[in-house]
């Protein structure tokens, strides 16, 4: 009989902040609940893991600090996971933290967002690429993440009635896939999302082999007509992203290109060794592209990218890439993530980020959304929210495809 694990509590955290909307879920977010009450014990998991000890799920909202601290501890964490990028978002107050431990040393933990209902108790527990559950220097023990994963549920889905959604950087894995059913979670398929993945651990010149012929010969026309490269973390590089992104919307006409208004106070906010890589693209003194990369662990992705109006014969955007993937080499970093792959949405993206992903690459399912609920309230009203909000969604997407093929029409005319 394996040992229990033992879940305490701290001590809840207050705020004057005022309650910001949460785009996910389209409600008001209300500040958290007070985690005052204690965890019943729990045995582990599952009577096929080895003997692993005792672990500790400790429950409170973190300081920036000490959550950084934590953060820096693991080779899988990420800048969603960031304290300055959700609180941004959500407001600071309105984040929660769930740590596991192993005697003294944190083998897991996980931040999530909280959007709690007015008057009726529960809402949304929301952990974006969560929990964290390989330390830095360490293997991937699967047992913490089935233990981070029923941890959570006890405590945010049993306890506190909230829908809670993890969502874990982690791509189509056996081992891993089984665990979330096991532990009473439920994936939500239709949120199932895929991307490309390029293995940094290959050499550079194996990586340009790897290219198909079309993304290589974009960037070797790229590097011939004299394009200079600037990249750096500093607000001045992020204002002029900012304008070409600005200038990709209104060309893109898209409501589906999300704005980054909070992008300067994140950058701002975030620590010197996990802010964002900036690299911009000129031609002729003119801004013409831009990229921006974040790499906290050993794993990175490329977070946003936009070309100006002016870019987009010049393949700036090629450059950048391959600028980025040399970068990240060497800093150590193992693996870029290209950020979601959709050949029917997005066809020309996709055929983009497949051509840089070539034969070293792969495409790959991510492991996927998970949700586990207790409370009717929670799921009736936040999965409503939702269909709304895609029911929204893809009525602005029909609006602006007849607007373009009205524009067209006229133009043949």
């Amino acid at each position: 009989m394996h040992e229990p694990i033992e879940f305490v509590s701290g001590p809840s955290v207050t705020s004057d902040e005022s309650a910001p909307v949460d785009s996910t879920v389209g409600s008001s977010v209300s500040p958290p609940v007070d985690f005052e009450d204690s965890f019943p014990e729990m045995p582990l998991a599952s009577s096929d893991c080895p003997k692993a000890g005792r672990f500790i799920a400790e429950c409170k909202q973190l300081s920036k600090e000490e959550w950084d601290a934590i953060l820096a501890e693991f080779q899988d964490a990420n800048l969603y996971q960031t304290w300055s990028y959700a609180a941004a978002r959500w407001g600071g107050k309105n984040l929660s933290h769930l740590v596991l431990r192993s005697g003294p040393t944190v083998v897991g933990a996980a931040q999530l967002v909280l959007v709690k209902l007015p008057l009726l108790g529960g809402g949304l527990a929301y952990a974006k690429w969560g929990p964290l559950w390989i330390r830095r220097g360490s293997a991937a023990d699967p047992r913490v993440f089935r233990e981070l994963l029923r941890a959570l549920r006890q405590k945010y889905a049993v306890e506190l009635g909230f829908l809670l959604r993890v969502t874990p950087w982690e791509f189509e894995n056996a081992e891993l896939q089984s665990i979330p059913s096991q532990e009473g979670f439920r994936q939500n398929i239709s949120a199932q999302q895929r991307t490309a993945m390029l293995d940094l651990t290959c050499s550079m010149e194996e990586l340009r082999a790897s290219l198909t012929r079309h993304w290589r010969s974009n960037l070797k026309r790229a590097e011939s007509i004299g394009l200079e490269v600037v990249e750096d973390s500093t607000e001045d590089l992020l204002d002029e992203f900012a304008e070409l992104y600005r200038q990709m919307r209104e060309r893109k006409d898209a409501g589906w290109i999300p704005p980054i208004h909070y992008l300067h106070q994140i950058q701002r906010e975030l620590n010197p060794g996990m802010k964002a890589h900036v690299s911009l693209c000129r031609y002729k003194g003119q801004t013409i592209a831009g990229l921006v990369v974040s790499a906290l662990g050993e794993k990175s992705f490329a977070w946003l990218a936009a070309t100006g109006d002016a870019g987009l014969e010049l393949r700036g955007s090629y450059l950048l890439q391959w600028r980025a993937i040399q970068r990240l080499k060497s800093q150590g970093v193992r693996s870029y993530d290209l950020g979601g792959v959709n050949e029917v949405t997005h066809p020309g993206t996709a055929q983009y980020k497949l051509g840089l992903c070539g034969k070293r690459g792969r495409v790959a399912d991510y492991l996927g959304e998970f949700e586990a609920c207790e409370a009717w309230t929670s799921r009736l009203v936040i999965k409503g929210t939702d269909r709304f909000r895609l029911a929204l969604m893809r009525v602005q997407q029909l609006a602006q495809e007849r607007w373009h093929n009205r524009s067209a029409h006229q133009q043949h005319l």
